[in-house]
């Protein structure tokens, strides 16, 4: 139904960057040297737009195991890379190899190309890529980043990358380009089983196909895409669900065709077609479509035999549910974009971890992620770390300067259930925060309790909640759980929040308590409420997969997927369940209103259990402005020290001037007494400024630590650190 109307490295991972020190369009972006990542032209490539670099590039990636511990980030310089042959994009003969991320400085400057006419990509009836991920469902944390793509002249067989990336993993601000247009297909996702997965900011032209899906499993989302020049379709989807927003085509061919499967299609532009076509093409299968417009064309959608003209508001190609008979309209919560990528090409402002160290209890240094945090740099970067995490003990705070935390391929955690670590937004500042990967950030919960905005974007991090007075979160390739009270508001694409680690607990995965919360494609797995709406609030889902995949106990099978107690939620999405009716909810829906309870048991799914092509529990909740999209501005902030940490008690453990002063330059122990409670101590040089800082546990009893007489030598004084 439709409702009328230099071997400098540069950029970390993410999209289009818009740098804050007035950097051109055209200059490359531009990164840390000591980044950690592997610059192919130090294996040999040329990147002079006439050697082969197909070996070079190959060797690069085999030069030592890709997997979760031990992932990469591949670097391509400024320069156009010749190919000849399909590039792994994982470490073959790797079973569990994952975790590899493409980097380029930019598309237009990073080019990889595959020659013209190149013998075995020229037959069309043999499709072959230029890049290829691992597949089945366990190929995590593939990226590529701010590249061009381009597989020449001459190569109807071609296919630009061959991508399947589960749970996260994006490709981002890349150009896919054929030549004469003769090339197959742009980006492939044939293979099982692509998504959960974010595209944006992407660029197709030319091709039979710009990106073809296929497969049921695991809802992949698009956003502000490109097309034009294809020959067949644009987007071609048969069987998987996909949750698209801002497409741009040019193409006299159906800017969308699908064979089975579900579309969801807002706020998108689709011109030049002919006249004997439709823009959108739904042979079977389901469509919800919002705010479409067409020119050229006979239609703007055909759907399953029926056809719909002119600009769409709003469109449903089947029956909405609904528990209290809400019209057919999903709650239209007002969208926003999250501003351009904080990225400082002056490199001067950015601030390594591994540049500020501690010593732990046995000795051992290690980065002091706290230190880094205050030390008035406006990036801080985690460079890639094989098969060691960052570890932090205490509470991270970050402070209102630091403008972006950006992680290359990197893992951070820390904390146990006796003593949870969490991470913090701190200080009122217009400015936003990013918080940006490839990064796994392992603590207790990640807490936004500053007035700034925030984005978090290719991160997995248990639990993101805020509290109140917190400014807007954006969320893009993430992982988590979401608390979200107080009138928050959250958009987030591509969210993929599991609970297979609390199987059987029945966890709730979103609460959405009095606040407002879109979601362009979610994808879930576990027992549990998907998302839970009280106290007023408003949650939006468009796309895409809910994924159960474990046994519902008695006290979990009871409770719905959806659950909304006098507030407002609608949701488009599909379900797969290859199981036993155990292995999936009992209900979709549950909803009190007024005082009365309904449910909607989860066969009442369209085509056997599998479509919600749009279910409406709206009471006619009150929406309030979202506050206004944030822009970016960069004023250096000034340093300061672990002494400005929130909640952090310091007490001073005396001087030890004296004992240090009767062993100059003698090899020996200077005893240290941690009182009980404090989790360590800091030692200041006699500027008063921090030399070292010492961590442990914390203990009910005194214990003493012996302090390298070495270390001590000119220090002042000793401070005891209580957490």
């Amino acid at each position: 139904m439709q409702k009328s109307s230099e071997k400098t490295i540069v950029h970390f991972i993410g999209v289009a960057m818009v740098c804050i020190t007035a950097l051109s369009a055209a200059e490359p972006l531009r990164f840390p040297p000591d980044a950690g990542f592997y610059n192919v032209r130090d294996y040999g490539a040329a990147g002079d737009g006439s050697t082969d670099d197909t070996k070079e590039i190959t060797d690069a990636i085999m030069d030592s195991p890709v997997d979760f511990t031990r992932p990469k980030v591949l670097y391509f310089p400024a320069g156009t890379y010749v190919v000849s042959d399909r590039i792994f994009m994982f470490y073959v003969g790797n079973t569990n190899s994952c975790c590899l991320t493409i980097q380029g400085q930019g598309p237009g400057h990073s080019i990889v190309k595959l020659r013209n006419s190149c013998d075995t990509y020229t037959d069309p009836s043999s499709k072959k890529p230029i890049f290829q991920t691992s597949g089945g469902n366990e190929a995590f944390r593939y990226s590529v980043f701010d590249i061009t793509i381009n597989v020449g002249s001459g190569n109807p067989g071609a296919v630009g990358i061959d991508y399947v990336a589960n749970n996260m993993g994006s490709i981002e601000n890349v150009h896919v380009i054929s030549e004469d247009g003769q090339g197959h297909t742009g980006i492939d996702m044939t293979r099982a089983w692509p998504g959960p997965l974010l595209i944006k900011n992407v660029f197709i032209d030319g091709f039979k196909y710009g990106i073809h899906v296929m497969n049921a499993e695991y809802g992949p989302t698009f956003e502000h895409i490109t097309l034009q020049n294809q020959s067949v379709a644009g987007i071609f989807n048969q069987g998987n669900t996909l949750s698209m927003r801002k497409i741009t085509s040019t193409n006299t061919v159906p800017a969308i065709s699908q064979d089975g499967g579900m579309c969801i299609l807002l706020e998108s532009e689709l011109s030049n077609g002919s006249s004997s076509r439709s823009a959108v093409e739904i042979h079977s299968g389901v469509l919800y479509a919002r705010d479409i417009s067409s020119s050229g064309y006979g239609n703007t959608i055909t759907c399953n035999g029926g056809n719909v003209s002119g600009t769409v508001d709003e469109y449903v190609s089947h029956p909405h549910k609904t528990l209290f008979g809400d019209p057919a309209s999903s709650l239209g919560l007002p969208i926003q974009d999250p501003p351009s990528d904080f990225h400082d090409n002056d490199l001067a402002n950015w601030g390594n971890v591994n540049h500020y160290t501690l010593v732990n209890a046995f000795g051992n240094e290690m980065p002091d992620i706290q230190e880094a945090m205050y030390s008035g740099k406006s990036t801080i970067y985690l460079p890639t770390r094989r098969s060691v995490s960052y570890p932090i003990y205490w509470d991270l705070y970050i402070p209102p300067n630091v403008k972006a935390v950006i992680g290359f391929e990197a893992l951070l955690g820390g904390g146990t259930d006796e003593r949870p670590v969490r991470i913090y937004t701190e200080g009122d500042t217009d400015d936003p925060l990013f918080i940006i990967g490839p990064i796994d950030i392992s603590v207790h919960e990640f807490v936004h309790a500053s007035s700034r905005p925030l984005i978090i974007k290719h991160a997995g991090i248990p639990v993101i909640r805020n509290e109140p007075g917190a400014g807007s979160i954006y969320l893009e390739d993430v992982i988590a759980h979401l608390e979200l009270t107080d009138g928050q508001w959250v958009w987030a694409r591509q969210l993929n929040s599991e609970s297979v680690a609390n199987e059987g607990a029945g966890t709730t995965k979103i609460t959405n308590d009095g606040s407002y919360l879109w979601i362009l494609g979610i994808k879930t797995e576990g027992d549990g409420p998907v998302a839970r709406t009280m106290s007023g609030g408003s949650t939006e889902i468009l796309g895409s997969l809910i994924y159960p995949t474990s046994f519902f106990v008695d006290s979990v099978w009871d409770k719905a997927a959806f659950i909304n107690n006098e507030s407002c939620h609608s949701f488009v999405l599909s379900h797969s369940n290859y199981s036993s009716e155990r292995m999936t909810y009992r209900y979709i829906a549950r909803e009190t209103r007024e005082g009365t309870t309904s449910t909607m048991a989860i066969d009442q799914l369209d085509n056997n259990k599998r479509f919600m092509p749009l279910y409406v529990g709206d009471k006619g909740c009150t929406v309030p402005t979202p506050p206004p999209e944030p822009a970016i501005t960069y004023v250096p902030g000034p340093a300061r020290t672990q002494n400005d940490i929130p909640g952090n008690t310091n007490q001073s453990g005396g001087s030890i001037r004296t004992l240090v002063s009767t062993l100059p330059g003698r090899a020996g122990i200077i005893p240290v007494t941690v009182p009980p409670g404090a989790s360590g101590f800091y030692i200041f040089n006699a500027r008063g400024q921090k030399i070292r800082t010492y961590i442990k546990k914390p203990s009910l009893q005194p214990e003493t630590v012996g302090v390298p007489a070495g270390i001590c030598r000119g220090i002042s004084f000793v401070r005891i650190v209580k957490r």
